[in-house]
């Protein structure tokens, strides 16, 4: 395994790569590079689909975690997939039926609208 150290007199950017004990790291400084530069590239792409990608590119297949932590090295954070239920068509109408009869509405009466909602959430 290798730890990663700021070496001396070459800058704040340049790090190397000295030995030290535990399992090796799967990938190598270059491939962490190109899951660093394709999460820059594609924001939207999640965890999962990066392992997958750089598993076409180089043939190493990685976990979903540790493109998390390779990431998480290189100051960077992926996209999580937010799960939303689909709107049906008959969702879809209802809500442009009310967006159209409520558009005309001051904001006093989106206030008081609101805090009644807020009531009955609770």
């Amino acid at each position: 395994m290798w730890h990663e150290v700021s070496s001396p007199g070459f800058g704040d950017d340049s790090k190397t790569r000295i030995p030290v004990q535990g399992r090796p790291w799967v990938t190598t400084p270059q491939e962490d590079r190109y899951l660093t530069l394709t999460a820059r590239r594609n924001r939207t792409m999640s965890a999962r689909q990066m392992s997958s990608e750089l598993a076409t590119a180089s043939g190493v297949r990685v976990s979903r975690q540790t493109v998390y932590r390779r990431l998480r090295a290189g100051g960077l954070c992926v996209r999580r997939p937010a799960v939303c239920d689909q709107l049906t068509p008959i969702h879809i109408r209802n809500r442009l039926q009310w967006s159209r009869q409520h558009q005309h509405w001051t904001l006093e009466e989106r206030a008081v609208y609101t805090r009644v909602q807020i009531q009955f959430d609770q």
